[in-house]
C-alpha cells in the first residue's frame, strides 16, 4: 500500500487559522512526493520516497532580515 502516491502536486492537506501555515503537495513524480509547510518567513520542505514512505530529507527555509537561510537535512542512507 503507498498511500503518498495519491497525492497529486497542487492540493491543500492543511490551512492552519491560528498560525497561517499552510501545508500542501508541491510535487508528485512517481518516484517522490514532496510536501510543503509555508508560512510568514518560514517555509519547510518534505519529500517522501513513494516505495517505502519514508522521509529523505527536510528543507527549513526562513527569511529574515538580512535575506534567507536554509538549512538542509538528509538522511545517511535513504531507500
Amino acid at each position: 500500500m503507498r498511500p503518498l502516491a495519491g497525492l497529486g502536486a497542487g492540493r491543500t492537506l492543511d490551512q492552519d487559522q491560528a498560525t497561517g501555515m499552510r501545508t500542501s503537495v508541491v510535487s508528485n513524480d512517481g518516484q517522490t512526493v514532496v510536501i510543503t509547510e509555508q508560512g510568514a518567513g518560514l517555509s519547510v520542505h518534505y519529500p517522501y520516497n513513494l516505495e517505502s514512505g519514508m522521509l529523505v530529507r527536510a528543507q527549513v527555509a526562513t527569511t529574515i532580515a538580512t535575506g534567507r537561510e536554509t538549512i538542509d537535512y538528509a538522511l545517511a542512507n535513504p531507500r
